[in-house]
């Protein structure tokens, strides 16, 4: 789950952003620690046989196999590799927006199969769409920081008046 820095941005000073880059929960370094100890490792163990330990002609033959390398480099453009990154990243976010279950299609859909005034269809179209919310909330207390805050706990969704106690029973049967 996503660290929230807002506050800690909002309310701090100029130097900010270098403080949150050494923040552990969540952080950058932390990330990237274990690659980059590792990269910095093999730099060096690297530089210094290059430097050190290998003669001048060996030390030739791997500049040329550095410039050999570097044309390669070239070829393939940064950009064009961003490209495939951006692309791959927004169709992620697009597939988690599409499966988002948008209430009022189904409400629609429940209204078109579900036609007229009568008290009983009323009541089946209210308690389909208390069902739905309710299942929308639960599904948005995983996702979101807000409804997680809200409702911390699932009592505490039934007491709110969200949930019947009816259903909340079926749904720990089924969850345990």
């Amino acid at each position: 789950m996503t660290v929230q820095y807002n506050q800690f941005v909002l309310t701090g000073g100029p130097g900010i952003f270098f403080r949150l880059l050494l923040k552990w929960r969540g952080g950058v370094l932390k990330l990237i620690s274990l690659d980059l100890i590792i990269f910095a490792s093999i730099y060096t163990l690297i530089s210094c046989l290059y430097r050190f330990a290998i003669s001048e002609n060996a030390q030739r033959n791997f500049e040329r196999l550095i410039l050999f390398t570097s044309r390669f480099q070239a070829m393939i453009p940064v950009a064009f590799i961003l490209g495939f990154y951006v692309a791959l990243v927004f169709a992620r976010f697009w597939n988690y927006f599409t499966t988002i279950p948008w209430v009022m299609s189904f409400a629609l859909t429940l209204v078109t199969h579900l036609p007229g005034n009568a008290e009983r269809n009323r009541l089946i179209r209210r308690t389909c769409m208390r069902y739905i919310m309710a299942n929308l909330i639960i599904a948005a207390a995983h996702l979101n920081v807000v409804v997680k805050k809200r409702f911390p706990t699932f009592e505490l969704f039934v007491a709110s008046g969200n949930l019947f106690y009816l259903l909340y029973v079926m749904i720990k049967a089924a969850v345990n």
